[in-house]
């Protein structure tokens, strides 16, 4: 299986998405000549057949090399699913649909229709639902003695994390160039309670307006544009109660994002491109927070191409906006964090064997204001409420300097493969932390080695994905020498995961999944720490001839404590059941 990403749209935005969602990896298309990338690839997954219209080129000029390790428990990239439809599904069909539901109640909904207008303008309207209602796993953990450290909570806690996107988007090619865009609503609904008391209850609601043109032109001589717009207004009403004198709060929390993307510059007999990429975001809050947040980066860059290399030198200028009002629940400023002016911007890739092995480096750093619906969006259960703690709700990141070095290729054209490792320094970057014994987040300097393995084999009955990440920090050891990191969560050092499917004749599935996550140290306690798991899963797909296919997964089938979201542990072994069918 080709290790690729697959954009699509309901994973948000063409724009507005990538600028407010997490871990969406950067392509910027500068024609087929001149492809600014991260040099990246993605972790590998199974990927559904998606028709061309339903998928995007993300306008994120991301500089960043280490995934966040902190994730919400919808890691979810609507259309790269466990369960496929037929391969030539889409080359005649213009619907599809993805349902199912089952114990623990995981309702999952998934459609896209895409009608037929004409060979420039592509249109498709979509929909994404991943949900789960029931309990949350409680069992007391007490940081003054070694042992796992749980989010302690009643024993009848239970409640629901809720995740939908609908919209619209389309792309329209002319000579010369070609246009996208996307408008979509998103919501998002958390809660938490007991028999006893209602713990906590939020819903956002938002949304997305965004669009992007640019030029495609395959001249060995032209000016090169691109330039991507993205908006989103979005309200979050909360209620329950403030966790650090336990009194009643409510409040609504009013959010307007502005970003813009854009490169231009001259492409000068192929080999050569002068641009300058320029960034801008905004964000603005009303009601309960009254603040603001943004930065502005230009970045002037030279371009070097030939057949088997490619470079790009420049310097990223990076200014960050300094409010100057208070988190007006917890009394504390918000994005206070400042960075250096000036970061490099450096990246390469030459194919050492062409088609079969390259090697790649990139050399960054820049600043992200980190808006509170990207905030949300990692992680389900954030917000005023849950954070009284008297560190700042929101903060700038920072890192200040990253490298990274990598080989990726192929064997044979079935096995591929992406072996990377770096180092970076993060002036200032959200860190999960207890506070008041509750679920926290704190925004730390540190630094981190890291290094990954990405890889997927691809067979005619049997296809296989997987990745490896380590990475250690120096979380735990500052923690001796200053107070303000103790408790905080280190990042977890290793975690893995691989997926395997066997297919019979193309009409029989069958597949295993395993993911592991070890302990994750809590600084500066007598031996505390958040819980390693292991997450066993099984699917079963049966597809008949009419296009229609009965599915089945399972998860959690050792029936561990699995904290993906720090602090929330849905409860034990999960089946769902579903159907799935193309018109």
């Amino acid at each position: 299986m080709k290790i690729r990403t697959i954009i699509s749209a309901a994973a948000a935005l063409c724009f507005v998405a990538p600028a407010f969602a997490q871990n969406l990896d950067p392509t910027v298309n500068v024609t087929r000549n001149y492809e600014g990338k991260l040099l990246e690839v993605d972790k590998p997954a199974m990927q559904v057949n998606v028709p061309d219209s339903i998928t995007h080129f993300d306008l994120d000029f991301g500089y960043t090399v280490l995934e966040n390790h902190y994730k919400g428990s919808y890691q979810f990239v609507p259309y790269v699913l466990d369960m496929k439809p037929n391969p030539d599904a889409y080359r005649e069909k213009r619907f599809w649909i993805r349902a199912g539901a089952g114990y623990t109640l995981h309702p999952t909904f998934d459609a896209v229709w895409s009608p037929r207008i004409s060979d420039s303008f592509r249109l498709s309207v979509y929909g994404t639902h991943r949900s789960y209602v029931g309990k949350y796993r409680s069992l007391d953990g007490q940081l003054g003695t070694a042992g796992a450290w749980y989010h302690a909570k009643p024993k009848d806690s239970f409640g629901y994390d809720l995740y939908s996107r609908v919209g619209a988007s389309g792309r329209y090619d002319w000579l010369g160039g070609c246009l996208t865009f996307d408008a979509a609503y998103m919501d998002i609904a958390t809660s938490e309670a007991s028999f006893a008391k209602r713990i906590y209850a939020r819903h956002y609601d938002a949304m997305d307006l965004g669009a992007r043109a640019r030029c495609v032109r395959d001249d060995d001589n032209y000016f090169y544009w691109d330039a991507g717009l993205g908006i989103r207004y979005g309200v979050d009403n909360m209620n329950g109660f403030s966790s650090a004198d336990m009194t009643g709060f409510g409040g609504q929390v009013d959010e307007f994002l502005f970003r813009l993307r854009s490169s231009l510059g001259p492409v000068i007999k192929y080999h050569h491109a002068v641009l300058v990429d320029l960034e801008a975001n905004i964000a603005t809050y009303g009601k309960t927070l009254e603040s603001h947040s943004g930065n502005l980066a230009i970045t002037p860059k030279y371009r070097y191409r030939t057949d088997r290399l490619n470079v790009e030198a420049g310097v990223r200028i990076d200014m960050l906006i300094k409010p100057a009002e208070t988190n007006a629940i917890m009394s504390t400023p918000m994005n206070r964090g400042v960075g250096q002016l000036v970061y490099p911007h450096i990246a390469a890739d030459y194919a050492v064997i062409e088609d079969w092995l390259d090697i790649y480096t990139n050399i960054g750093g820049g600043t992200d204001p980190n808006p509170y619906s990207k905030m949300l969006e990692s992680r389900h259960h954030f917000g005023a409420a849950m954070y009284a703690n008297g560190t700042p709700l929101i903060d700038n990141s920072i890192e200040a300097l990253s490298a990274k070095l990598g080989l990726r290729g192929n064997l044979f054209k079935r096995f591929k493969y992406d072996l990377s490792g770096g180092w970076l320094y993060n002036q200032k970057a959200p860190l999960d932390a207890i506070r008041n014994n509750l679920p926290a987040l704190d925004y730390l300097s540190y630094q981190c080695a890291f290094a990954s393995l990405k890889y997927g084999l691809e067979t005619q009955d049997v296809t296989v994905d997987g990745w490896i990440d380590y990475k250690w920090t120096n979380v735990c050891n500052l923690c001796d020498k200053d107070p303000t990191y103790l408790n905080v969560v280190e990042p977890s050092r290793f975690h893995a995961g691989v997926k395997a499917e066997y297919n019979w004749r193309k009409r029989i599935f069958a597949g295993a999944s395993l993911e592991s996550s070890i302990n994750r140290r809590i600084a500066g306690t007598a031996g505390a720490y958040v819980p390693w798991y292991l997450d066993l899963g099984l699917n079963f797909e049966y597809r008949f001839k009419n296009g229609v296919s009965l599915w089945a997964e399972g998860g959690n089938l050792l029936n561990q404590t699995i904290q993906r979201e720090f602090g929330y542990s849905e409860n034990g072994v999960n089946f769902t059941v579903g159907i799935c069918f193309t018109l």
